[in-house]
């Protein structure tokens, strides 16, 4: 039988084995997604580049659907001077794209998505866009750089172009909140029913 010592030390090393794998497992998740970031971007802009009959917003969302093979792709979201430049997509629930990429395969990092609720036809007056937090600069890491007054008024301008129509909006605030804050409220009963959430 082994020593109480002996077996401890096996212990600690499996442990050691353990976090060491799961590191590097999230090490090699975020570089996947990065990397697959940078394709969707690049693919994107060739597209982009492409001579199309007539140059809409429209026409730009189609060809990308074409492009990944994705009915899903709704608009292109772009938050002036950060890495927030995304092909954005929506589906049926919010569980699909929190483990599935653009093109629908399977993805611990997911992809950037509408909640379901938020209607882009006409427009909800709040429309939620999800996107993980990653542990390197993509996806919506940068969000939390809001915090910052000078970050903050250097990068209020966001494009939100959809299938339905080119938006251009500004940044008023910026807040962290708890899943129990009704933040993905899409309809309201009234102006003042918007601005209460506000």
């Amino acid at each position: 039988m082994k020593s109480p010592r002996a077996i401890l030390r096996t212990l600690v090393g499996l442990a050691i084995i353990v976090v060491s794998l799961n590191l590097a497992y999230g090490w090699l998740e975020d570089s996947s997604l990065e990397t697959t970031a940078e394709s969707v971007r690049e693919i994107a802009l060739e597209v982009a580049a492409r001579e199309q009959p007539e140059k809409t917003q429209k026409n730009a969302i189609l060809a990308l659907r074409q492009e990944f093979g994705n009915d899903d792709i709704m608009g292109h979201l772009v938050v002036d001077g950060t890495g927030i430049d995304y092909i954005v997509t929506q589906a049926e629930d919010n569980s699909f794209y929190l483990t599935h990429d653009i093109w629908k395969n399977d993805s611990v990092a997911g992809w950037v998505f509408v909640d379901a609720y938020s209607s882009l036809d006409p427009p909800s007056k709040n429309i939620v866009v999800y996107g993980h937090n990653m542990r390197n600069p993509i996806m919506f890491h940068e969000l939390r750089e809001f915090k910052k007054s000078g970050f903050f008024f250097d990068h209020r301008e966001v494009t939100f172009d959809t299938l339905y129509e080119s938006g251009k909006y500004k940044i008023f605030a910026f807040y962290e909140t708890t899943v129990d804050f009704p933040f993905n409220t899409s309809s309201f009963s009234s102006g003042e029913d918007f601005l209460s959430l506000i």
